[in-house]
């Protein structure tokens, strides 16, 4: 591993103007580890500037260790640092279009307005008639079975984010799509460590036996697996809108949009589909943020009775007995409106 100061860095030919990492520098033998980077990388600042670049085996990894070095690439010059690097690994199992990883250019802009056009904050109002339903059926769930209160909480999340994008409603734990959606949440855990094709594309060719090479077989065996989980659902909404069954949807919307300006074409169902994929991108990150904002409160709870009891008591004055609360009722609830905001900070 090598460090160097702003003075080295120069300009990328072919993308935005990024470090380029020459051959002279410091070098460096040790990573800091995540519980003293922080105070190591400010360190070396002192030596080396606001802007520095570690060249960690053929990859460069850039450190602003200034709010003004911050503010002037990130937002001043965003767009020029907007791209992303290659993750070898991901686009081998078919996430290559995913606004994760995808490089930044028209189609990145067109993707990402389309996904965040549903969730702009006049328009996910919509969605509250299914957060409190799916919200009713796990406290129910949280009563009769609490010895399964993190799988409740787990079928919530995903049960949510299925409904609100394919109107597919999960009724129980056999449901196919809750499979496949703790399926793809198992690949996205079992990825998240290095491989060989970080280093080199020609590890893609190397046979599975190769010491290290953990990636072919297991390449093999997702990718058809995450391909059908990203196709599938998108298949069956548009069988419902043939039907004539089909209930308001992320996806569905998004298909009817586009047969107003005339008969479904293959380039409009591609687009579809790569917006589909941009929510099982965003989908491992979401259902587990969810998931862990819900145990974290109930954690918060367990360890502060004296909280957890003013929050009920407070309900018990507004709300009364008979129904739980809604969003309506928000304005009424200041003590539980600010433990919300204090668990999901």
């Amino acid at each position: 591993m090598r460090l160097y100061p702003h003075s080295s860095l120069s300009k990328s030919t072919n993308t935005a103007p990024v470090p380029s990492c020459p051959s002279h520098g410091s070098a460096l033998r040790i990573m800091p580890g995540n519980d003293t980077s922080v105070e190591v990388f400010h360190k070396w600042s002192q030596s080396f500037g606001d802007v520095m670049c570690l060249n960690v085996m053929g990859n460069r990894i850039v450190i602003l260790s200034s709010l003004e070095a911050a503010t002037d690439l990130l937002e001043k010059r965003g767009s020029n640092y907007a791209d992303r690097p290659s993750f070898p690994i991901y686009e081998r199992l078919g996430w290559k279009y995913s606004l994760v990883f995808m490089p930044y250019g028209p189609y990145f802009r067109k993707l990402r307005k389309m996904l965040q056009h549903p969730f702009e904050k006049d328009k996910v109002a919509r969605f509250r008639s299914i957060q409190e339903q799916e919200t009713s059926v796990m406290l129910h769930s949280f009563l009769t079975k609490p010895e399964q209160m993190f799988d409740h909480a787990h079928r919530y999340t995903i049960g949510l984010i299925m409904e609100i994008t394919y109107d597919h409603r999960i009724l129980s734990e056999d449901d196919s799509y809750l499979k496949m959606a703790s399926s793809l949440l198992k690949i996205l855990g079992d990825i998240a460590r290095p491989s060989l094709l970080d280093l080199s594309p020609i590890f893609d060719k190397i046979p599975g036996w190769f010491p290290g090479a953990w990636h072919i077989e297991f390449i093999k065996e997702a990718r058809p697996r995450i391909l059908r989980y990203i196709q599938d659902p998108v298949a069956e909404v548009q069988e419902h809108i043939s039907a004539g069954t089909a209930k308001p949807s992320f996806v569905s919307q998004q298909l009817e949009d586009f047969s107003r300006e005339g008969p479904l074409t293959s380039k409009n169902l591609y687009d579809v589909s790569m917006v589909a994929h941009q929510i099982f991108s965003v989908f491992g990150g979401g259902s587990e943020t969810s998931y862990h904002t819900i145990t974290m409160f109930v954690a918060c709870m367990l360890l502060n009775p004296d909280v957890q009891r003013k929050g009920q008591e407070e309900i018990d004055k507004v709300v009364g007995e008979g129904r739980l609360p809604d969003f309506t009722d928000r304005d009424s609830l200041p003590y539980v409106d600010c433990i919300v905001k204090e668990v999901m900070r």
